[in-house]
């Protein structure tokens, strides 16, 4: 059993709590002047976040330790949470950092290490699983808030998050995806009377008592999404038998939301980037069974929505490593050879996934936890295939 409180001032930066001044040339009668203006908002009020942690936790071992449990429980609570939010731009500025609300992390840790074969042949294994529920506890009374937009967003995406009160942090906000218009009849008793045959339609959900108000605006947005998974966790397998030794280590995570923003780009059709390939399939008067609109140049019409929700569960064989060692028996010529292991690896080589990205262990905000589950043109995951020898003199 242990407890404990930490403090964390990862995400302040370099003096958050001060007014800064930034500087800026501009030409005055032929010269180069350099001015200065305000470049950060003071919050002198500023200080760490700070973490109360619980844990309790048992250690098992069955015959003669070929059997192992590590079984943890936890509970977390992160106060004072630094935030960069939205501010009014009449300040001079459009975000702050502010100390604002608590989140909570609770959950199990589960691990299993075992040698069930032992002999000639021998098999030793470690599985581990992590259950995590995050919630949002409070954000200073607010309900919900929607966070800055990351400085180096890319342009033409927008990120639908939300962080509100009860739900996890990484929520998806935006609007329900209904499918396609295809006749003006379909337009007449909708929500958009102005959009057209191969415009995007989408779920009405506002209104009092929860019914649709036939108009679609902010109100109809919804969580759409969640970039926090169920469960994920580690499988490891060990074999080696006589003089061939084979590891097979994989990595899992289940029940994550992505939303894919390369989609967003590669199938925006206004013709000034290169596009993908599934646009072909893309809503004609004569091909009216695809899922993407009409080509239209202007875009006004596109919201965030489920549309570009994808499912980021995903089974990757991390490493398979096969080795074969020489016997001795061919070494005693090389009087100063001890061993000679010739190996095989393949690194990230088979992955199994519903997502139609790149890579679905995607981080295209690093370590932002209101970034979590937004791919933008991430940088794949190399695979490679690997051969060696190992020496001993």
């Amino acid at each position: 059993i242990s407890l404990g409180i930490t403090g964390n001032q990862d995400g302040i930066g370099t003096y958050p709590a001060f007014s800064l001044l930034g500087s800026l040339g501009y030409p005055v009668n032929g010269k180069k002047i350099t001015g200065y203006y305000p470049s950060q908002v003071a919050n002198t009020n500023l200080k760490w976040e700070s973490t109360a942690q619980y844990n309790g936790g048992v250690d098992i071992g069955f015959f003669n330790n070929r059997l192992n449990f590590v079984f943890d429980l936890y509970y977390k609570k992160t106060s004072d949470l630094l935030l960069n939010v939205t501010i009014p731009s009449s300040s001079g500025f459009t975000t702050g950092l502010k100390n604002i609300g608590q989140v909570e992390n609770k959950g199990i840790e589960l691990s299993v290490n075992a040698t069930p074969l032992a002999k000639e042949f021998v098999w030793t294994t470690n599985f581990n699983i992590t259950f995590n529920k995050n919630k949002v506890l409070n954000l200073g009374g607010l309900p919900s808030i929607f966070p800055a937009q990351p400085s180096q967003e890319d342009s033409g995406i927008q990120l639908g998050r939300i962080i509100q009160v009860g739900k996890p942090l990484g929520t998806f906000y935006g609007y329900v995806f209904d499918g396609l218009f295809s006749t003006s009849d379909d337009i007449a008793s909708s929500a958009q009377p102005n959009a057209a045959p191969g415009d995007i339609k989408y779920k009405d959900l506002s209104g009092p008592d929860g019914v649709p108000d036939n108009t679609i605006n902010d109100l109809d947005r919804t969580t759409i999404g969640n970039a926090q998974p169920e469960f994920f966790g580690g499988f490891t397998n060990d074999f080696s038998y006589k003089n061939f030794d084979l590891n097979i280590n994989m990595i899992f995570n289940y029940g994550n939301d992505i939303y894919n923003g390369t989609r967003v780009l590669l199938e925006n059709m206004q013709g000034v980037g290169n596009m993908s390939a599934a646009t072909i399939n893309r809503w004609t008067p004569e091909y009216q069974t695809g899922n993407l609109p009409r080509m239209l140049r202007s875009k006004t019409t596109m919201r965030v929505s489920s549309q570009y929700i994808e499912d980021g569960s995903y089974l990757r064989f991390q490493n398979i490593t096969l080795g074969y060692n020489v016997p001795s028996k061919f070494l005693s010529a090389a009087k100063y050879i001890s061993t000679f292991r010739l190996y095989a690896s393949l690194q990230n080589f088979f992955t199994i996934t519903n997502y139609s990205g790149i890579n679905p262990e995607v981080s295209r905000y690093g370590q932002d936890n209101l970034g979590a589950g937004y791919d933008s043109f991430s940088y794949p995951l190399a695979k490679s295939v690997m051969f060696g020898l190992n020496i001993n003199f």
